[in-house]
């Protein structure tokens, strides 16, 4: 008479079935994993190596034993050495731009967001930056990369921290805010990357008492703000 219940023929779980799956499952993870691990450290060589010898010198040579990968790996995920430097623009991540709430004056508001678009242009970052900028001077898809994912966000980014300013009255409400930002990233970031000349402290100070507050600082009806009488850099 046949067995009824959970334990009828038909009913009895594959034990060898299910423990196939839980391992398949498991491996799969652990494979996904060790891929992604592999993949963080080939990024992350690529990127050292753009700061300290730059595009021309990089090489997937050295990548590869930077990264203790093999040559093979990287170019089955990334097929050309332009590929790779495009994953590490896109890898640079958002423009972290402060705003200082009012209890500081416009000088120090402003001295802030200048002082943190002048830190990507110094040290390890500003490297991989002139870096980058220097492989776009030669690759249209470098260049192509590095205003997606570094120029037009940090123009956006520097221009929403004045948008956030000029609604708060704390700028003049006529500001064109976003040619502000252009002005502000051409006196400090352009002049790094076709001077290789960094903006010193002194310099960012002239650049926001003498440019930028005249020009941004609330103005009262009937008045004119005088401008400076030479660019900045």
């Amino acid at each position: 008479m046949p067995t009824a219940g959970f334990f009828a023929p038909s009913a009895r779980p594959d034990l060898r079935s299910a423990l196939s799956v839980m391992y398949s499952t498991d491996v799969v993870g652990e494979m996904s994993k060790r891929s992604a691990e592999r993949a963080d450290a080939v990024l992350q060589a690529t990127t050292d190596l753009l700061a300290e010898v730059g595009y021309s010198a990089l090489t997937i040579d050295a990548v590869a034993a930077r990264a203790h990968s093999s040559k093979a790996t990287i170019y089955k995920r990334w097929p050309t050495k332009t590929a790779l430097v495009v994953a590490v623009a896109a890898k640079l991540g958002p423009i972290d731009i402060p705003v200082l709430d009012a209890s500081h004056t416009l000088t120090q508001t402003l001295t802030a967001i200048t002082t943190a678009v002048r830190s990507l242009t110094v040290g390890r970052f500003g490297q991989l930056v002139l870096a980058l900028d220097d492989a776009g001077r030669s690759d249209p898809a470098v260049m192509t990369a590095v205003e997606e994912y570094l120029a037009a966000p940090l123009h956006l980014a520097v221009g929403a921290a004045l948008d956030a300013l000029k609604q708060a009255g704390r700028i003049d409400d006529r500001a064109d805010t976003s040619l502000a930002s252009r002005i502000m990233l051409s006196a400090i970031v352009d002049r790094a990357l076709a001077r290789g000349d960094v903006v010193s402290p002194t310099e960012l100070q002239s650049i926001v008492r003498e440019w930028l507050v005249p020009v941004l600082a609330p103005q009262r009806l009937g008045t004119r703000t005088p401008g400076p009488t030479a660019g900045p850099g």
